[in-house]
């Protein structure tokens, strides 16, 4: 049994997550490596979370093209 925090009707509890139904996902493109995690209760998301990864520096790169 692991208890998990999740956010209900504006309302902070800790469930078992068990009762949760857990989807997990994946994106890798050249600009980034992205993980995340979803935990519903009766089809409502009740928590999310996201790890990203940047391959490259996006933010230097844009601002390079702009000065270009």
């Amino acid at each position: 049994m692991t208890d998990i925090l999740v956010e209900i009707n504006g309302v902070r509890q800790v469930i078992d997550e068990s009762l949760l139904e857990k989807t997990e996902g994946v994106v890798d493109n050249e600009n980034e490596y992205t993980t995340w995690t979803e935990w519903r209760l009766d089809g409502v998301i009740v928590k999310r979370g996201a790890h990203v990864k940047l391959k490259k520096n996006v933010v230097a790169d844009g601002i390079a093209a702009m000065l270009n």
